[in-house]
C-alpha cells in the first residue's frame, strides 16, 4: 500500500511496541511519518530504520484527566490491582508469585486481576497458580471492567509486570484517580515514571510496597499527587490531540 501512494498521497503510520520487534513490511522510503508513543520507541526505530531519521516524531498517549480523577474521599482499601489482557507477555503469573509474599506479610491485601482473556491455558495456568500458592481467598479475577475507573479509585497500588510497554496507560490512569503505580523495568518506563516506582525484582517489589503502606493516610495522598503533577503532565501539556492534528496538517501542506 505504501508503494502504491507514493508520490499520490501523503502517508503517516502509528507504531506499536510490539510491531518493532518484527517491523511491518512496507516501502518504508514511501512513508512521510511515524508516530510512536515514547522516546525510547522512536531512538530504536531510527536505529532499525536510519533512512527515516527526521520522519519519527513522538506524541504521547492522551489522558482525560476530567475522567480519570481520584474520587472525594479516598481511603485505604487494601487493593491492589492489575489491569489489561491476560496474556503471558503482561506476566501474571510473575505478579501472583510476587504478591503471594507480600500477602504472608500483610494478610489483608487484595490482588485484583483485571482484564479479559482469549489465551485459555495461560489463563488456567494462573488459576493453578493460585491455588498452588494458597492465595484463593486473596486473588480475584475480575474480567472485563464495566466501570474501571471505579475500580482505579478503589485500589490503593496499580502494578505492571509487563515484558515490554510502550506506556501501559493504566498505570497512569490509575494514578490520575489516585492509586500509586509500580512498575518492572521495561525498557522505556524510566521516560514515564521515577525510580521509586520502578522495580527489578520481587525484593524491590516487596519494598516498595511495603513502603507505601507505611505511610499514613495523608502521607499516602501527598506522595500519589505529588507524583501526578510530576508525571502526567506529559499526557496533556502539549494536548497530544492537538499535536497529532497539526502534525497531519504539517505533512499535508508540506
Amino acid at each position: 500500500l505504501s508503494s502504491k501512494w507514493k508520490g499520490q498521497k501523503k502517508l503517516v503510520t502509528r507504531l506499536h511496541r510490539y510491531e518493532l520487534f518484527k517491523l511491518p513490511k512496507a516501502n518504508w522510503n514511501s512513508v512521510d511519518m511515524v508516530v510512536v508513543v515514547n522516546d525510547w520507541m522512536a531512538k530504536n526505530l531510527e536505529e532499525k530504520l536510519p533512512q527515516m531519521r527526521g520522519k519519527i516524531v513522538t506524541i504521547h498517549n492522551f489522558i482525560d484527566f476530567d475522567y480519570w480523577r481520584p474520587p472525594e474521599n479516598r481511603t485505604k482499601s487494601n487493593q491492589i490491582s492489575i489491569v489489561g489482557n491476560i496474556e503471558p507477555r503482561k506476566g501474571h503469573d510473575k505478579a501472583l508469585v510476587a504478591f503471594s509474599k507480600i500477602s504472608r506479610e500483610n494478610s489483608e491485601l487484595t490482588l485484583n486481576i483485571i482484564g479479559r482473556s482469549k489465551d485459555v491455558r495461560y489463563y488456567k495456568e494462573l488459576e493453578q497458580i493460585v491455588k498452588d500458592l494458597k492465595i484463593q481467598n486473596k486473588v480475584k479475577f475480575r474480567g472485563f471492567s464495566t466501570d474501571l475507573r471505579r475500580d482505579l479509585q478503589e485500589s490503593d497500588i496499580i502494578i505492571s509486570f509487563s515484558q515490554h510497554e510502550s506506556t501501559h496507560l493504566t498505570l497512569f490512569e490509575g494514578l490520575s484517580c489516585g492509586a500509586w503505580p509500580l512498575s518492572i523495568n521495561w525498557a522505556g518506563v524510566e521516560e514515564f515514571l521515577p525510580l521509586e516506582n520502578i522495580f527489578s525484582n520481587n525484593s524491590e517489589f516487596l519494598e516498595k510496597v511495603r513502603s507505601f503502606y507505611s505511610l499514613d493516610s495523608n502521607e499516602r495522598n501527598k506522595s500519589v499527587k505529588s507524583l501526578s503533577k510530576k508525571t502526567l503532565v506529559k499526557f496533556s501539556e502539549p494536548d497530544p490531540r492537538e499535536q497529532l492534528s497539526n502534525l497531519l496538517l504539517d505533512v499535508f501542506y508540506k
